[in-house]
């Protein structure tokens, strides 16, 4: 493949463009939660969980491509998310996104091994092993495997990483934005597997030059670990 074909190595855009995205997206994930609660009241919490997350994806999608195409007048390909990189993307990203998944199970058993308790499973958690029809299945899975993969790499690989590579090198920018990944999960006994994680994602991109190599082994990851949780709640009733 052709270096030209590849992702740009200096975005126009700088960190604090980065930062302030995130914090923006977080601050819209809560609005949208306040607004869509009393509307959706009566919903199942996983159909709340959904919309929510559709909302958020969405916005970030629309938003984050516009803001690149018409504030800093760059193209996809600023992204990694060449058309022609597809394939290559996807190939990479279901290769390595077990062995990312096994990363991440392997330091979250270090660190339950090191704690005097054991931490309880994350909300989305116990509404995956709770999940009994399909369509409950099919809603987890559709945020889990598509709808988080997506939003959050373009939020963390597509435009942060970029970024901080630009101003501090690669090594450091790979681990800065998986800190910043594992700190916004808002869960302190699972920063360390989340910060493993996304290492794992950011150095995949940066071999890759391809953000849909991330996407697909986020999916990936996700994807084995929701399998997981939906053996524990069958094995639970």
């Amino acid at each position: 493949m052709e270096q030209q074909q590849k992702v740009s190595r200096i975005p126009p855009w700088g960190v604090w463009d980065g930062i302030a995205l995130l914090v923006v997206a977080a601050f819209l994930t809560n609005i949208f939660g306040l607004v869509i609660s009393p509307i959706a009241r009566t919903w199942e919490p996983v159909w709340r969980f959904v919309m929510i997350s559709v909302m958020q994806t969405g916005l970030i999608i629309v938003g984050l491509l516009s803001l690149v195409a018409f504030r800093y007048r760059a193209s996809l390909k600023t992204l990694g998310l060449e058309p022609v990189m597809l394939r290559e993307g996807l190939v990479q990203g279901t290769r390595w996104g077990l062995f990312i998944f096994v990363l991440v199970m392997g330091s979250s058993m270090v660190i339950q091994a090191l704690l005097p308790w054991e931490p309880g499973p994350q909300p989305f958690a116990e509404m995956v092993m709770s999940a009994r029809s399909v369509s409950q299945v099919f809603a987890t899975a559709l945020i889990g495997v598509l709808l988080a993969p997506l939003g959050e790499e373009l939020l963390f690989r597509g435009f942060l990483y970029p970024a901080l590579r630009g101003k501090f090198g690669t090594s450091w920018a790979i681990v800065l934005s998986a800190a910043i990944f594992g700190a916004l999960h808002l869960d302190l006994l699972r920063f360390l597997p989340l910060a493993v994680g996304g290492v794992g994602l950011a150095w995949l991109y940066e071999r890759s030059r391809t953000l849909y190599a991330p996407i697909t082994a986020h999916a990936v990851w996700n994807a084995a670990m929701l399998s997981l949780l939906y053996i524990a709640g069958s094995g639970a009733t």
